[in-house]
């Protein structure tokens, strides 16, 4: 899964731009050190559960977590 399209995609429907959600995202940053910052982080596409979450909240979206048992399908939901 391309969680960094995803996010993207996100970001078009809310009509935000990149460097709006980092410096929200980093907020105590300046706003070029945010904005590289962020750019690294999507560029990685590698994303702890926290930060999936704080950057969705910024644009207003929910993140959903489950794990779901491959021999019966049983799901759990992450809180």
């Amino acid at each position: 899964m391309d969680v960094t399209k995803s996010l993207k995609m996100a970001m078009v429907q809310r009509d935000m731009k990149q460097i709006e959600v980092a410096n929200r995202f980093y907020s105590s940053e300046t706003n070029n050190s945010a904005k590289n910052t962020f750019n690294n982080l999507l560029r990685r596409n590698d994303y702890k559960i926290k930060d999936l979450i704080k950057i969705a909240d910024i644009m207003d979206y929910d993140v959903n977590v489950q794990l779901v048992d491959r021999r019966t399908g049983k799901v759990i939901d992450v809180e």
